[in-house]
């Protein structure tokens, strides 16, 4: 971890902290180095997918893991397993839509309830950004876009 530190985000260096002491180390820490095999980097991602967490999280940890034994440890025993753990395939989730009517009905109803729903619902419906994304906005950065966009008002 203090290899990457300068050269990834400010996000990305305490979610790679935080996927190793929640899941790696839970699965993988008592095993020795020198012990570690493909067997169990397959049982860790086997216990990822059984805690119905994405292919694509689990992925993101055997990123980390192939990272990690592939740094300073390359050349030892850790390269055998690196070698033989598998992350799970790329699958190809589809994305429904809800109709326009749909919408409209979820926005009506989240109007009565709470304002502020509404609107992300409303955002998130014309421009598609997902969940993430708009829990992450912040009226400063609608502030500076704006102004960048040359809207009255910015």
């Amino acid at each position: 971890m203090d290899d990457i530190t300068t050269t990834r985000s400010a996000y990305t260096v305490p979610e790679h902290r935080r996927t190793i002491e929640r899941d790696i180390k839970l699965v993988l820490g008592a095993i020795p180095l020198d012990k570690l095999t493909p067997r169990d980097l397959d049982g860790l991602y086997r216990e990822l997918l059984s805690r119905v967490l994405s292919a694509s999280s689990v992925r993101r940890h055997h990123s980390i893991l192939s990272a990690a034994l592939g740094g300073p440890f390359a050349g030892g025993s850790s390269q055998t397993a690196r070698r033989g753990g598998q992350a799970p395939g790329f699958t190809r989730s589809t994305v429904t839509a809800l109709a326009a009517e749909d919408v409209q009905e979820l926005n009506a109803a989240a109007t009565e309830a709470d304002p502020l729903l509404a609107a992300a619902i409303a955002l998130g419906a014309v421009s598609g950004a997902r969940r993430g994304e708009l829990c992450a906005l912040r009226w400063s950065e609608s502030i500076r876009s704006g102004a960048r966009s040359g809207l009255p008002g910015a």
